[in-house]
C-alpha cells in the first residue's frame, strides 16, 4: 500500500493501549498492508510516536520514511 508516513491525532485505541491518549499528536511508519492515503488509520501501537513539540506538523509527516533510510545506511 502507498502512503506509509503519517501524522496526526489519535482518535481511538485498542483496550491494551496504555501508552497514548485520544488526542495526542503522533506520528507513524505503517506497516505495508495499511496505507495512510485516508482520513483514518489503523496502526499498531510499536509503529506509533508521540510527535514531538520541537517538530512541526509537516515534519512529522515526512520523518518516519527519511528517519529509517538514515538509521540503514548506518547500520
Amino acid at each position: 500500500m502507498l502512503g506509509r508516513d503519517v501524522r496526526g491525532e489519535i482518535a481511538a485505541a485498542g483496550d491494551d493501549v496504555s501508552s497514548f491518549l485520544m488526542g495526542d499528536e503522533v506520528f507513524a511508519f505503517l506497516s505495508p498492508e495499511h496505507g495512510g492515503y485516508k482520513e483514518f488509520v489503523l496502526a499498531r501501537v510499536d509503529e506509533v510516536a508521540a510527535r514531538p513539540r520541537s517538530l512541526d506538523q509537516v515534519g512529522a509527516a515526512v520523518v518516519p520514511l527519511a528517519g529509517i533510510t538514515g538509521w540503514q545506511g548506518l547500520f
